[in-house]
């Protein structure tokens, strides 16, 4: 019996310079962004999240705390899209991603 809840999946990634952390799309199955986070030693870095290259959703973090976000209501990817978080920095970057797969 298949999960009624979808199966999770996460990506981490550090850097010296941007980050990116890519969980790998599946081929008939939609990723859902659940939680993000990132931190970088650049003033005015941005956090963004990519359905493929595509940009969904975007901030601006700051080079002093790491951010963190959960979604109630999670961004979906095109079916069989890789999900991408991505993080700008100068000497450091970090990025992580969580999130879960369902197959219609």
């Amino acid at each position: 019996m298949a999960n009624p809840f979808g199966t999770r999946a996460t990506a981490t990634a550090t850097a010296s310079g941007n980050a990116t952390a890519t969980v790998t799309g599946i081929a008939g199955s939609t990723f859902f962004v659940t939680d993000v986070s990132g931190s970088s030693d650049l003033v005015g870095a941005t956090l963004q999240i990519k359905d493929g290259s595509t940009v969904i959703w975007q901030d601006r973090i700051s080079n002093t705390s790491a951010a963190g976000y959960q979604f109630s209501t999670p961004l979906a990817c095109t079916i069989g899209n890789n999900a991408v978080v991505a993080v700008t920095g100068t000497s450091f970057g970090a990025a992580n991603i969580a999130g879960y797969f369902l197959t219609p």
